[in-house]
């Protein structure tokens, strides 16, 4: 007996089930879900797309820099924020930042001041080059300075006023090197920014205040000639940073 495969019905042959449209319209879309899952995935986790998503830090792992970085940025680890992307301009002045920092450390090694230098580091390299050098002249990077109930005020610069531990030996006392840093290098930022106050001539201000009147023109050279050294040293840093960068990659 011969049975006819032509015939509308499948019958006698077994329907299986979800042979009708609308299964074949959800193993669809199915199938489609699934593609872009996958691109998804594939998309989120891609370092192109992590580097340039929302996040505000960026797994050392895609903008990979070298370990001895995250000394430079102190509570992000092991994330260093980078915004909203990370490109290699970014990790360039991230990098000029711990060569500059470096190069200052080279200068101060084994002094009080030298645990501040990653505070000062973050300074444009003119207030910076003042923190170094009249902190040299003033105390000697720290080894003369006032104290407070024998505990050191971190005032390195002969700044007079307040800090938050008030006054101490008549100077302002700070509670820690990150708010001497702060205080000291906003002000000079500031006398350097906008008072055109740039070299160590202009600078005289810290020494004699409005007039100089009241010390002698050899006390005032002198001033002006050591912070200069220092200054010029500091300055000079910067000039050499791109050989820093590449001798780190």
């Amino acid at each position: 007996m011969m049975v006819n495969c032509n015939s509308d019905d499948p019958l006698p042959l077994e329907r299986r089930p979800g042979d009708g449209a609308s299964s074949v319209f959800f193993r669809s879309i199915f199938v489609l879900l699934i593609i872009v899952a996958s691109f998804a995935i594939f998309f989120l986790f891609s370092p192109v797309s992590r580097a340039a998503s929302s996040a505000e830090s960026v797994d050392l792992q895609v903008c990979p820099l070298r370990a001895d970085f995250l000394a430079f940025s102190e509570g992000q680890s092991p994330k260093v924020a980078f915004g909203r992307e990370c490109n290699a301009q970014k990790i360039d002045i991230l990098e000029e930042q711990l060569a500059f920092e470096r190069g200052l450390r080279e200068i101060v090694v084994g002094y009080p001041i030298e645990e501040m230098i990653s505070s000062i580091a973050r300074f444009d390299p003119t207030t910076a080059a003042f923190l170094i050098g009249i902190a040299k002249k003033e105390s000697q990077w720290g080894k003369r300075r006032p104290s407070k109930d024998g505990i050191d005020c971190y005032n390195y610069w002969g700044i007079k006023g307040s800090g938050a531990r008030g006054v101490g030996m008549g100077h302002a006392c700070f509670a820690t090197p990150e708010e001497a840093v702060e205080r000291v290098g906003s002000r000079i930022s500031e006398l350097v920014h906008e008072h055109g106050r740039s070299t160590p001539s202009k600078m005289i201000v810290w020494k004699c205040g409005s007039s100089c009147a009241g010390h002698s023109p050899e006390s005032v050279s002198k001033w002006i000639s050591d912070v200069s050294r220092y200054y010029d040293e500091v300055l000079s840093i910067v000039d050499d940073v791109d050989s820093r960068v590449i001798a780190l990659k």
